[in-house]
């Protein structure tokens, strides 16, 4: 069961960058227009922990999701999973769908797919625990993204690696759908197992360059 998440959370990040809002049935419409955006907290069952999911509609409806763990309950729980939010998905997010400068946390370049042109929105790698970084990870994903087909006008994309003693966990994410292409690029860099629990992951969007 998931809990509404007070649209002041989302509203107070968009001030700090500038930005009025308004909100119309829990969506956040930042300048009084879509993108919206709105968020859920839903609870785990072992009551120490939830996601904090986000939600983005699009102009035209299509709508996007991310998530983030959140550790605690009640608002502490919330408040984790906010912080992480704004950490790495909130700025890429506000570079490529609100057009707000944000090179120091965002690297925005042009990559050619197989289906044309992107322009890549790239958040941080960031890491929990003592994390051990393939340094070739950058690389086998810009490689992955540059082989695969990617033919919407918009890709939402996620990777996560966690290293749970010894015991590793990968996804890949393509619009909120397993990616396989991507799960092969984390899977083939060189991960090192550990006692210790550690993680890594970032987001990124794609969207794409018009013809001329």
């Amino acid at each position: 069961m998931s809990i509404p998440v007070d649209s002041r959370y989302l509203q107070v990040l968009f001030e700090g960058h500038g930005m009025s809002s308004e909100v119309l049935d829990g969506w956040v419409l930042p300048e009084g227009r879509r993108p919206a955006i709105r968020a859920e907290w839903y609870p785990n069952r072992n009551g120490f922990s939830g996601v904090f999911n986000v939600r983005v509609l699009m102009p035209d409806g299509q709508e996007f999701q991310e998530a983030c763990s959140g550790m605690g309950t009640g608002d502490d729980g919330i408040d984790d999973g906010f912080v992480k939010f704004t950490e790495n998905a909130f700025h890429v997010l506000l570079a490529a769908l609100w057009g707000r400068d944000q090179e120091e946390q965002v690297c925005t370049e042009v990559l050619a797919t197989r289906d044309g042109a992107c322009t890549a929105y790239l958040g941080p790698f960031l890491a929990r625990g003592t994390a051990h970084f393939p340094p070739e990870l950058p690389e086998r994903i810009e490689e992955c993204i540059r082989q695969a087909s990617l033919p919407a006008e918009i890709h939402w994309l996620r990777f996560f690696f966690g290293n749970d003693d010894g015991t590793f966990t990968f996804e890949a994410l393509n619009n909120g759908e397993p990616w396989d292409d991507g799960l092969r690029a984390l899977e083939g860099c060189a991960w090192t197992p550990s006692e210790h629990y550690y993680t890594v992951r970032t987001f990124m969007v794609l969207r794409r360059v018009a013809p001329g």
